[in-house]
């Protein structure tokens, strides 16, 4: 059985990542459909795999909160979720308890697994969540042996250090000013305009 659950043999994430791109030359025959298309569970590994690589987790947190205060005062189970963000629902799961054990969100036991935001989207703030879905601080700095000869070298870091510190303040200011709420009216216009020239 390959690393994907299907009978291909692909075992490692290489072999999915590959498999995903080229085609599954053992002819695996586990398919599934991801919005509307039919796609082999190679290229479900592999989307999870790049999920994981890049730093998405504050993105994928906001996305599902979003989903969320889209439905706010009710229940959405966790497989509505899973195909909203187009990530495997373990994923999913993983960043709703982040979220749940930051009081964002109210989950309930049960096998399909519901939540529902905790507080209304506009007492969210998109730093509640960035914080919530323990994200790392990006940019990092590269890490090097310093060479003594070398006067950058020497000093990058801790000069480095502060800029970034800087940009990270700034950036988690203009996260605390954003509401979730503020997020939900943007993408409500967006799909207002476009539906309006569609028509």
């Amino acid at each position: 059985m390959g690393c994907c659950g299907g009978d291909c043999g692909a075992t490692a994430r290489e072999d999915c990542l590959r498999a995903a791109l080229t085609g599954c030359a053992g002819g695996c025959s586990r398919i599934g459909t991801v919005a509307g298309l039919r796609l082999n569970s190679h290229l479900k590994r592999a989307i999870s795999v790049i999920m994981s690589i890049k730093n998405v987790q504050f993105t994928v947190a906001t996305h599902v909160a979003a989903i969320l205060g889209m439905h706010y005062g009710s229940d959405v189970k966790s497989s509505v979720l899973a195909s909203s963000v187009n990530a495997e629902p373990t994923f999913v799961r993983r960043t709703v308890a982040k979220l749940a054990k930051a009081g964002l969100v109210a989950t309930s036991r049960g096998k399909n697994g519901a939540c529902t935001l905790a507080r209304s989207p506009r007492e969210i703030s998109l730093l509640d969540i960035y914080r919530a879905s323990q994200a790392p601080a990006a940019p990092a700095i590269h890490s090097y042996n310093v060479l003594e000869k070398c006067m950058v070298s020497v000093h990058f870091k801790g000069c480095m250090a502060g800029v970034l510190d800087d940009a990270h303040e700034g950036f988690e200011a203009r996260l605390a000013a954003r509401p979730l709420s503020s997020l939900l009216d943007d993408i409500r216009h967006r799909d207002a305009a476009l539906k309006e020239m569609a028509a």
